[in-house]
């Protein structure tokens, strides 16, 4: 029996290297960071490459690269970007699981990669325009942006390899015929190999490319997608971990947040009490716990602009249920909340929407419970709050959402009961003007913007009635019934997102 020996050096060295493998790719996997940085003097280096490589670690710079593929678009603002090499970055471009909607950000990141050296990084480009799939892209934007850009149009090496492009949209598809090894007789197979098409014209969408644009119904018994196209629900989430009074929002960068119900810390002695605050990660169906929010409190309004997340107003979950007007703020880069601007006045059960960088509240019940008419906006870079023109019907608890720069109020609950009427507001000219009534009296209803429409989904009506879900088409201006019972709609909140349904498990 032959035996191995192991210097008292090598033995603690290799079982280090062996938990460090392990302990990066378990941290990959369960989404703990994006990446470390390992600093030598001045210089900074991406930690998936280069520990990977000086422990010979395969699986590790694979679950790296599988990692940075899930997340290209973020990872491409940062400066990591920039440390790779050719090859590297090749490895990664090439990939069909790249999380990309649209094959112009590959294109952009390749390009930004080598302005960040030029001069060493110019000579790769032909190569590497080969992992880039032009055929994916509009005409216009090869034309303008590929074709046009400096470091190309004077370039006839990558004007050539451009060609080859060119001439497939056009309808003539050039052939890269098999180099046969030494020795290697002519076959069946073979010659079916010899009509290949080069990767530059490779036409098979990302990963990221099948993201589809769905109605998420959020509650304490699970998260469901709905995709009106198709007639189709998927599981997003099967947590049910969601507080039942909660309020839901997606960001303009399709972020999706959860904020309510009531929290208790026996530690935290100064304050027990907080409310829930989740975020939604898509690749892993999860919801993430966030900071808690620290003032808990019920039917208030929840927002975005510049960056932060606003809760505005509602009613206290303390003793006497005290109306507020107070405004926490979370801001997404220290992941830290604080308090904003208070509102003038205090209110409950309102509308609010964001539309480019400003929140609009609208509506609501004061402390005397009487609805409110009144309607201001909040212009964070200005610290201050202003009165906007007043709707026409003072009214509470109601559907809300911003369609083609106009804000819309449906349904809701006025002094003397439920209404089915509905409201616009013209952002531009500061006017409120009726529009078709809704077919039923609601209240609670979910308002949301999705893919050019309006859609009212769930809600409370005086007569028992199955949850329905309407769209408003803005060429009749009416509204039409689509589905007559969606049960997961039931004490939701609902979003309009975009998810990549290959991610989801169809119902």
């Amino acid at each position: 029996m032959a035996s191995l020996s192991v210097d008292p050096v090598t033995e603690p060295r290799m079982y280090q290297q062996t938990l460090l493998q392990d302990g990066l790719c378990d941290l990959l996997d369960a989404n703990k960071f994006v990446d470390c940085v390992l600093k030598i003097k001045d210089k900074e280096f991406p930690c998936h490459r280069h520990v990977g490589l000086l422990l010979d670690c395969p699986r590790l710079a694979m679950e790296a690269r599988d990692f940075i593929c899930d997340r290209y678009a973020l990872i491409i603002r940062d400066q990591d970007l920039h440390q790779l090499g050719s090859g590297e970055l090749a490895a990664i471009i090439t990939c069909d699981s790249l999380n990309v909607e649209r094959e112009e950000l590959v294109f952009e990141s390749l390009m930004e990669w080598v302005e960040y050296d030029t001069n060493e990084r110019l000579k790769d480009l032909p190569q590497l325009l080969h992992c880039i799939r032009f055929r994916l892209m509009p005409t216009s934007y090869f034309k303008e942006k590929v074709e046009g850009h400096r470091l190309i149009r004077t370039n006839q090496e990558l004007k050539k390899e451009l060609q080859i492009v060119k001439d497939a949209q056009k309808g003539l598809l050039h052939r890269v015929k098999r180099v046969k090894k030494e020795g290697e007789t002519a076959n069946s197979e073979d010659e079916d190999e010899e009509g290949l098409l080069p990767g530059i014209l490779n036409n098979n969408p990302r990963f990221g490319m099948f993201q589809t644009d769905l109605i998420l119904m959020i509650s304490d018994t699970g998260t469901v997608a709905y995709d009106v196209r198709a007639n189709e629900c998927y599981i997003a989430s099967s947590s049910t971990e969601i507080p039942k009074n909660h309020c839901s929002l997606v960001t303009k960068e399709n972020q999706i947040f959860v904020a309510g119900g009531l929290m208790y810390n026996e530690e935290n002695k100064e304050q027990q009490f907080s409310s829930y605050f989740l975020q939604f990660d898509a690749m892993s169906s999860e919801w993430l716990g966030m900071p808690s929010l620290p003032d808990p409190r019920c039917l208030f309004g929840l927002a975005e602009a510049e960056n932060s997340i606003y809760v505005v107003g509602g009613k206290e979950l303390k003793e006497g249920e005290r109306a507020l007007d107070s405004v926490m703020v979370y801001d997404r880069q220290s992941f830290k909340w604080g308090e904003s601007d208070p509102l003038p006045y205090a209110v409950y059960g309102h509308g609010i929407v964001s539309h480019k960088g400003l929140v609009y509240v609208i509506g609501g019940k004061t402390e005397s419970k009487k609805c409110l008419r009144r309607v201001c906006v909040y212009d964070p870079s200005k610290f201050e709050w202003k009165d906007l023109a007043p709707m026409k019907l003072a009214r509470s608890l109601f559907g809300t959402a911003v369609h083609k720069n106009k804000i819309y109020v449906v349904t809701g609950v006025t002094d003397n009961g439920l209404t089915n009427s509905v409201e616009v507001y013209d952002i531009a000219s500061n006017t409120w003007s009726d529009f078709v009534e809704f077919p039923q009296e609601r209240s609670s209803l979910n308002l949301i913007e999705l893919g050019g429409c309006l859609y009212a989904v769930g809600g409370f009506a005086m007569m028992p009635n199955e949850t329905t879900e309407k769209l408003d088409a803005p060429v009749t201006n009416c509204w039409n019934g689509i589905l007559r019972e969606i049960r997961y709609a039931a004490g939701a909140t609902v979003l309009g997102v975009r998810l990549n349904t290959l991610r989801l498990t169809k119902m």
